[in-house]
């Protein structure tokens, strides 16, 4: 496709987002064009995982919302508040496994640095990333009923294997995992060197900065967008 005719579907697509959620504050230019395309390209792939690495004022939610948009993908993400713990953080990833692995939705699970309050919480990412399962996240009298649901799709996939390696399988395809860190932390390369599936899989950006002719046609981009035209 080309990058006219791209810009013109993001273009679109920006306009019907807008009007269904808010604006999104994305301008079109070349490399931005490039970060939305290549987030694209990993949520249409079963096991498209991303880890966004970068600072924040790069677009990069922005970008993934548009992203995902286009792809009809939900987006999912923790609302970290006072007394938020390893159970609520365990609670939303059973909702977002069920969407997964149960319905059969494709779903975006956004993790940004603020949203990692407590140091298991990449451990029990680096587990669904690796593996589809996190064990222990749901009780015996939670799994059941899943399962049950579960097995006529199972049947119908020919899957020899149990219903539960059937569900694993599922979060594997369907989850989206996205990980927004800061690589300029202190902590990001320790984080990333012990839960080693934040790289192996996940597809990594580098989005750190912008290159040269990205700053140079910024500023007259920010004033078309911020100045009324002329009556």
């Amino acid at each position: 496709i080309l990058e006219e005719d791209y810009a013109v579907m993001l273009q679109q697509g920006l306009k019907k987002y807008a009007r269904e959620f808010r604006e999104l504050p994305i301008l079109l230019f070349s490399e931005m064009m490039n970060r939305i395309a290549a987030i694209e390209v990993v949520l249409s792939k079963p096991r498209g995982s991303l880890l966004l690495a970068g600072r924040s004022g790069g677009g990069r939610r922005s970008a993934l919302a548009l992203g995902a948009y286009l792809h009809g993908i939900e987006i999912v993400t923790p609302k970290i508040g006072r007394g938020y713990t390893v159970k609520s953080f365990k609670t939303d990833l059973k909702a977002a496994v069920q969407k997964a692995g149960v319905d059969g939705e494709q779903v975006v699970l956004l993790i940004e640095d603020f949203q990692l309050v407590d140091s298991s919480f990449t451990e029990l990412l680096n587990s669904i990333l690796s593996t589809g399962d996190v064990p222990g996240l749901f009780q015996q009298a939670e799994l059941e009923p899943l399962l049950s649901m579960l097995k006529p799709a199972a049947a119908e996939a020919g899957w020899r294997g149990s219903t539960y390696s059937f569900l694993t399988h599922q979060v594997l395809r369907n989850l989206h995992v996205v990980l927004c860190l800061d690589s300029s932390r202190r902590t990001f390369n320790f984080v990333c060197e012990s839960n080693p599936a934040f790289f192996k899989q996940c597809s990594v950006k580098w989005l750190d900065r912008w290159d040269a002719k990205s700053m140079v046609a910024l500023p007259s981009l920010i004033l078309q967008d911020k100045v009324p035209e002329e009556i």
